[in-house]
């Protein structure tokens, strides 16, 4: 006798995928899975300030991001500027020794800069709003919030009635 199982239906796989992907933090069924409504302006508040932190390291990353970019594009233009006039350099002309040495030397240090300040400032910030979402998802992701409470927290915050706290 072979026994055969039953397969699930596919609500069942949906409400499995919501539940692994709440516990990724990336449910997007997580309003019709919460337990409970929040109205306690405090929690509120947190969540708040904590997708303000984490919109505001957003963009400090799309920042150094551009900064990463603009630094690597310039140290590799210049490097290849090096590496196109070096075979055809008249090192019996003093002007060209000195142009080219002086290029070189804008090379490296767009090198060092982008190796010391551009390439540390990049990961800084992407380390920042990588804890800044993470912790913002760990708190608040899922959960329901009275609607009430919240448009009354926005205006508290926005009038300055509360405030979040430094980062």
């Amino acid at each position: 006798m072979t026994s055969r199982s039953k397969r699930p239906s596919p609500t069942t796989y949906i409400l499995r995928l919501g539940v692994l992907l709440g516990l990724a933090g990336l449910n997007p069924l997580a309003p019709a899975l919460a337990d409970e409504i929040v109205a306690d302006p405090q929690a509120i508040t947190q969540c708040l300030c904590m997708q303000k932190a984490a919109e505001t390291s957003k963009k400090d990353l799309d920042a150094a991001t551009a900064s990463w970019q603009q630094a690597t594009q310039r140290a590799a233009s210049l490097r290849q500027q090096v590496n196109q006039q070096r075979p055809n350099l008249n090192v019996n002309d003093p002007a060209a020794v000195e142009a080219f040495t002086k290029l070189v030397h804008d090379a490296d240090t767009a090198e060092i800069d982008l190796n010391n300040v551009s390439v540390p400032a990049y990961n800084a910030a992407v380390t920042s709003y990588g804890q800044a979402a993470a912790a913002e998802n760990n708190a608040c992701a899922g959960r329901q919030f009275d609607v009430a409470a919240m448009r009354q927290v926005r205006i508290n915050l926005n009038t300055g009635l509360a405030v979040c706290p430094k980062p």
